[in-house]
């Protein structure tokens, strides 16, 4: 049995909703399927909804764990943490993920005007469409040059346009990791430190598996090769962490490109609790 702990629905930048991603889990025999979408909970509830009716249907879903994809930055880093189990409604997380979400408006705002100064056009309303009931990021507006034909993929269009130094890039309003962090065990949730590799710099992932803010690290990852997984695992029991992974499935044919691709063993999710119930 195996988990898949970190993927994205419509309610962020994937393309399926929570139903498909647990039909999918189911089909694939996963117990564990986290859902992850990047700086809110609006797909946590749609996802237990679709348990229920699957198990109705007569299929045997994944077991939910509930989270949310905080993006951080330190060092002119991006950081994201995984936040699993946090207390949803009313509270210091509530509101510090609403904010983000009018943050992430205005910064899309200003990255299309920016292209536009540079005579790369895409169509605001196009982007808001491209994300749909979710939060709006990056990813929309890299779909919308594609469609406009600036960029022949999602990862073309990002490196072309929308990441730092490129003519659509804007700076995120900062969040740093501790703050983050305590937000969420504040709301009864742990932290996971994503992807490390795409931190970018190993000395500040081993700062932050040091620092006391973490629970947990995410080695199995589908941009992790097979030395760096082992680095990441062994820089986990170093700092006694839980070692997790997942799959940071977005769409098919973007990243990973399939649920399952990156999984973790399922006794990693009673790690995981464990540690929330000791906060």
């Amino acid at each position: 049995m195996a988990a898949d702990l970190h993927n994205h629905t419509i309610y962020s930048d994937g393309t399926l909703s929570p139903a498909q991603l647990l039909r999918w889990g189911a089909d694939l025999k996963l117990a564990y399927l986290g859902i992850t979408d990047h700086d809110t909970d609006e797909g946590i509830e749609h996802a237990r909804r679709a348990v229920e009716e699957l198990r109705r249907k007569g299929f045997t879903p994944p077991e939910l764990v509930p989270g949310v994809e905080l993006s951080t930055e330190v060092q002119s880093r991006s950081v994201h943490l995984l936040a699993y189990w946090p207390e949803l409604g009313d509270g210091p997380l509530a509101g510090l993920l609403a904010r983000m979400q009018r943050e992430r408006v205005a910064r899309i705002e200003r990255m299309v005007a920016k292209l536009g100064e540079e005579n790369i056009f895409v169509d605001l309303e196009r982007v808001r469409e491209l994300a749909g009931p979710g939060v709006i990021g990056r990813p929309h507006v890299a779909r919308a040059l594609v469609e406009e034909g600036y960029a022949s993929s999602v990862e073309e269009a990002f490196d072309l346009y929308l990441v730092r130094g490129r003519p659509g890039y804007v700076p995120r309003p900062k969040l740093d990791p501790p703050t983050a962090a305590r937000t969420v065990h504040e709301a009864g949730g742990v932290c996971v430190l994503a992807h490390p590799r795409l931190v970018g710099d190993e000395g500040l992932v081993e700062e932050l598996a040091g620092s006391g803010i973490l629970d947990g690290l995410e080695a199995w990852h589908p941009e992790h090769n097979a030395t760096e997984t082992q680095r990441y695992v062994d820089l986990a029991h170093r700092y006694r962490l839980v070692t997790t992974g997942g799959s940071d499935f977005h769409a098919q044919g973007e990243g990973s490109g399939r649920v399952g691709a990156a999984i973790a063993p399922d006794e990693v999710v009673s790690e995981l609790w464990s540690r929330r119930k000791r906060r």
